[in-house]
Parts: structure tokens; sequence; C-alpha cells
């Protein structure tokens, strides 16, 4: 079975740290990227073959909501989204 490909995104490192730390005990994960933000998420996106993202929606410059509804229609493999807000 193929892993699961996730690409993290926030802009603070301590938290992708935390999600990377959380995830990696799961066998059928795998953390290829990480980025602090939108310009540094889509130089990577056009290069990585992401399955999922998780990703903060309160990032500085384009929101997160703003760069799930960019990805949805230009990187239609990655799957659909859903907003959860953990606030």
């Amino acid at each position: 079975m193929e892993k699961i490909k996730i690409f993290l995104v926030d802009d603070h490192q301590l938290v992708r740290d935390g999600l990377k730390a959380l995830l990696s005990g799961i066998n059928d994960i795998e953390i290829i990227g990480e980025a602090a933000d939108s310009a540094e998420l889509f130089a990577k996106l056009a290069v990585l073959k992401t399955d999922l993202l998780i990703m903060d929606i309160s990032l500085p410059g384009i929101s997160g909501i703003e760069i799930t509804k960019k990805i949805c229609s230009d990187y239609p493999a990655i799957k659909n989204p859903d907003v959860v807000d953990v606030q």
C-alpha cells in the first residue's frame, strides 16, 4: 500500500515540528514537505506529488482559505479539502 503524502503549511516552525512528530508514528503517512508561506508552498507543489495538505488558515499575506481555492483549481490531484477550524 502506498503511503499518503502529506505537505504541512504553517508560518510557525514549532507547529510544523509538532505535526511532524504527531504524524511520524503512523506507518501509512509520509511527510513530504513543509512551507511557512504561500510562495514557498507553490514553489514546492510544482515539483512534489502531494496527496493531502495540512494548512493554517491564518498565514501572512494570502490566507489559507484563498490558497485552498487556488489549489482546488490548479492541483486537482490533491484531495478535495475540508476546512476545519481548530482554534
